[in-house]
């Protein structure tokens, strides 16, 4: 089975809870060494921020609009 295959299915496995601490551990370390995995973490970290930066201007501005109508 192809690593990144291996991995991704670990990760799966932690995600469900599936897997104990020194495992967590040791997946922890190889995704780590992983640069596919390093790059689609930090793809998923700039898009959760994308996604909570829009929220929050979304929240801001229907905030701003019952403030004039009030």
């Amino acid at each position: 089975m192809n690593e990144e295959i291996r991995l991704t299915k670990d990760i799966h496995n932690f995600a469900l809870g599936k897997m104990d601490w020194k495992n967590s551990i040791e997946l922890l370390g190889r995704v780590s060494k992983s640069e596919v995995w390093i790059d689609y973490l930090l793809m998923e970290m700039e898009l959760y921020e994308y996604v909570n930066q829009r929220n929050r201007v979304a929240e801001d501005r229907e905030h701003s609009s019952r403030n004039v109508e009030s």
